[in-house]
């Protein structure tokens, strides 16, 4: 669990894993609501935060992605 122990190690309130689908150019994550349901995310390439972080390959560390 990889992912976890960034996720404590940095102190992170939220923490997502985006996959790349390399034939559709878009990045997915499965999330998990607090009744435990599972929805899948998919975001352009060229979208947003971790649409930067994929496309210039660094990684980021953003306080609040919302604004």
């Amino acid at each position: 669990m990889y992912l976890l122990q960034v996720f404590k190690g940095k102190g992170c309130i939220r923490c997502s894993l985006f996959l790349l689908d390399n034939e559709n150019k878009e990045l997915v994550a499965n999330v998990f609501d607090k009744a435990g349901d599972l929805s899948e995310i998919r975001i352009p390439m060229t979208m947003g935060v971790v649409g930067r972080v994929a496309t210039t390959r660094t990684m980021m560390n953003v306080r609040d992605v919302q604004r």
